[in-house]
């Protein structure tokens, strides 16, 4: 598997990604319409919740 970027709005609901090519493996939550973000978690760290821009490129397709 090769690792690509993508803007999050083009990854599915659930699906694993990274902010940096190197960095901590996120995971895709729900849209929030009022500030046009994407609710995401650290793999594991639910608790750790951030809040990326639609736009926001990010890297998938990676070995995990």
């Amino acid at each position: 598997n090769t690792m690509k970027t993508i803007p999050l709005n083009k990854l599915p609901k659930g699906e694993l990604f990274r902010l940096t090519a190197n960095g901590t493996v996120y995971v895709k939550g729900h849209y929030v319409a009022s500030d046009k973000t994407f609710s995401c978690h650290k793999f594991d760290d639910t608790n750790s919740e951030r809040f990326l821009k639609a736009s926001r490129v990010v890297y998938c397709g990676f070995t995990f």
